[in-house]
Parts: structure tokens; C-alpha cells; sequence
């Protein structure tokens, strides 16, 4: 992605800092069109017109099988990607399905992904999560870490698989190395598949690694939205006035969570040094981390809000439906190179910021 787009992105964060509103609203997604690029959230947001910029989704079932110039990230529950992106895609969710002209790269992490028949991938593959299946196009390389992997297209590189499984079927067609750290029970090559290059069988690694940072980031973040609507669903009052505290003084909360990033590893320090108080310590330093990870919660429902405004229903059921939209915005974002950890450690100072302003602040008598 450009350092155009970043900044894009970053505005676009920014503009709702400032309150902008959502261009359109409808009972199944939210539209913004910003400088360009476009972003649909909401129940199910699904865009079919072409983009001049970036395409970004997010929500229960997402849908992209317009044209864009830029990227397409995705991320839902169920995401469906078609048409033509003139980038690459990055997606993640409970299944993705790609069946789409892609001129870069595909990056996705998931419980199932495939890559339909039809789909054609100019650049490389680079995919992670419980079942991955490639059946179309692939002019570059590709490298998986999944459960299992079967493939049954036409890829133009090297493929790397590590995982529980693989299946290269008979229509298979390999034009590189095939490398695959797969225990060798679980490892089937039709001979009527077609491999090119050299097939380099690595052993298995021993202990439960994962298979790719890829996957692991996917379980992290999916462990945060589960988390997350946990905490929101409990406590829903807390979380909407929280992220009211963070709307009306972002900049407060962001000083907030400064100093809660500094105070506490050396209050816990200070009071590890006694023998006597090492088993505090290590509590509390266990609390500051869940704090730090669970308190993104309180951004996300500030960004769901700001999207869906004008929400009936109780306050859980507006709550935990705000936390879902803004949640898997951090999520799309904090998937995106060098802009990812920015998110990440922005979202957790705000976060923890807003729970310590609206913990310390006098209700109003």
C-alpha cells in the first residue's frame, strides 16, 4: 500500500475525530466516500460500483464485486470478493472467498479461504487459517500455513505450505519448487498434477508452533473482537460511556493512557522489590496487559458509534452492535504494514485513556 493510502487512512480516523458523518446510511450498511476511497460498514456492506481509490469493508457479510484502483480490505464474518482490484486485497474473517481479477497480491487470514476457479492473482498468495483452497490463477508464488491445504490450479511460482495437511489434485499445475513442512501421512500428490521445479519435503516442526506470524496475528485479533464483545456484552454501560469520555476529549484519554503506559510497570516494579511483593507485582503487570488489550474495546465502540448513529434498541444491543463495526475496522486496519502497529498502540492508549478518565471523573449530581 502507498504512503498516500496511509495518509488516507489516517484522515480518514481523523475525520471522524472531528465528527464528520457518514455520507449514507442505510438499515444494512454505512457509506463514506473520502478523497477517493470508500468505506462500507454495517450488517452487511456490500460494494458494486468502482472505487477511484481504496475499497474498505467491514461487517457481518461483506461483499466487494465492483472495480477499484486501489486495494480492497475486507473483514467479516463472511467475506465475498469479486470483479477487478487493481491492487491487492487483504482480507480476514470467518470465511473469504475470492473470485476475483486481482493485478497484486491476495493476503488473507481465516477459518476457511478460497480461491475460486475463476479468480486470477497477477501477484503472490500469502494466506493463513483453517482451510485453504487455491482453484484459480496464480502468476506468482504462494505461501500457506493452514490446517490443510489443497490446491487444484494453475500457479506460476514456488508454493510454500506448512500445516496439517495437502492435496495437490490431478488438474494441479506447479510451475516452481513445491516446499511443504507437512507430516508425511498427511501429504497427497496426484500424479497427474504437473510440477515444475523441485518438491522439497521439510519435517514437521515439533511442539504446538504455528504455523505462520500470519496465523498467529489472525487468532490474536479474532481473540480480541471474542474478548472484546465479551466485555462490551457485560458491561455495556461502561463501554458506552467510556467511549463517550474518549469522543467529547480524545486527547485527554490519549494523556490518560500515556501515563498509565508509564506508571504502572514501574509502580510494579517498585513494589517487586520486596520479596514480599513479587506476587503482587506480577498481578498487577498481568492486569495492565488485559487492560491495555480489552480497553481497544471502548475505541471500537467510539468508532462503531460514530458510523451508526441514530441506533435504537437497548444499550447492550447498541453497544455490542457498535463494538462489532468499529472492532472490525481496527482489525482491517491493524493488517495494513507499518499503519498496523500504529493502530494497535494508538487504539490501546486511547482505550485505557477513556476508562481511566471516565472511572476518575465525577458523575454529575
Amino acid at each position: 500500500m502507498s504512503r498516500s493510502t496511509r495518509v488516507v487512512l489516517v484522515g480518514f480516523i481523523l475525520s471522524f475525530i472531528a465528527g464528520c458523518e457518514p455520507q449514507s446510511v442505510s438499515d444494512d450498511q454505512a457509506r463514506m466516500d473520502l478523497a477517493g476511497d470508500v468505506l462500507a460498514a454495517g450488517r452487511a456492506p456490500s460494494l458494486a460500483d468502482s472505487v477511484a481509490g481504496d475499497a474498505m469493508l467491514a461487517g457481518g457479510e461483506v461483499r466487494f464485486t465492483g472495480y477499484t484502483n486501489g486495494d480492497v480490505l475486507a473483514a467479516g464474518g463472511q467475506v465475498s470478493i469479486g470483479g477487478t482490484v487493481g491492487s491487492s486485497v487483504r482480507a480476514a474473517g470467518g470465511s473469504i472467498d475470492v473470485n476475483a481479477h486481482v493485478t497484486r497480491n491476495v493476503t488473507a487470514a481465516g477459518g476457511s479461504i478460497s480461491l475460486a476457479s475463476g479468480s486470477l492473482i497477477e501477484g503472490n498468495v500469502y494466506a493463513a487459517g483453517g482451510d485453504i483452497t487455491v482453484d484459480g490463477d496464480v502468476r506468482g508464488a504462494v505461501v500457506a500455513g493452514a490446517g490443510n491445504v489443497r490446491i487444484t490450479g494453475t500457479i506460476g511460482g514456488d508454493v510454500h505450505v506448512e500445516g496439517g495437511g495437502l492435496r495437490i489434485e490431478p488438474g494441479a499445475r506447479i510451475a516452481g519448487d513445491l516446499h511443504y513442512r507437512v507430516p508425511p501421512e498427511n501429504v497427497t500428490i496426484d500424479p497427474a498434477a504437473t510440477i515444475t521445479g523441485q518438491r522439497i519435503a521439510l519435517p514437521p516442526r515439533e511442539g504446538p508452533e504455528l504455523p505462520t506470524t500470519g496465523f498467529f496475528r489472525a487468532v490474536w485479533l479474532l481473540g480480541f473482537l471474542l474478548a472484546g464483545l465479551a466485555a462490551v456484552l457485560l458491561l455495556p454501560g461502561v463501554a458506552e460511556t467510556a467511549a463517550a469520555a474518549l469522543h467529547e476529549k480524545p486527547l485527554f484519554a490519549l494523556g490518560y493512557g500515556v501515563l498509565w503506559l508509564a506508571a504502572v510497570p514501574f509502580a510494579a516494579a517498585i513494589i517487586g522489590i520486596t520479596l514480599i511483593g513479587i506476587p503482587l507485582a506480577l498481578i498487577l503487570f498481568a492486569l495492565y496487559l488485559i487492560g491495555l488489550y480489552i480497553a481497544r474495546a471502548a475505541v471500537a465502540v467510539w468508532l462503531g458509534r460514530l458510523l451508526l448513529r441514530d441506533q435504537s434498541g437497548s444499550v447492550r444491543k447498541r453497544a455490542a452492535l457498535a463494538f462489532l463495526v468499529g472492532g472490525l475496522i481496527l482489525v482491517v486496519l491493524e493488517f495494513i504494514p507499518i499503519l498496523g502497529p500504529i493502530v494497535v498502540f494508538a487504539s490501546a492508549l486511547l482505550g485505557i485513556g477513556a476508562v481511566i478518565r471516565m472511572a476518575t471523573t465525577p458523575a454529575p449530581a
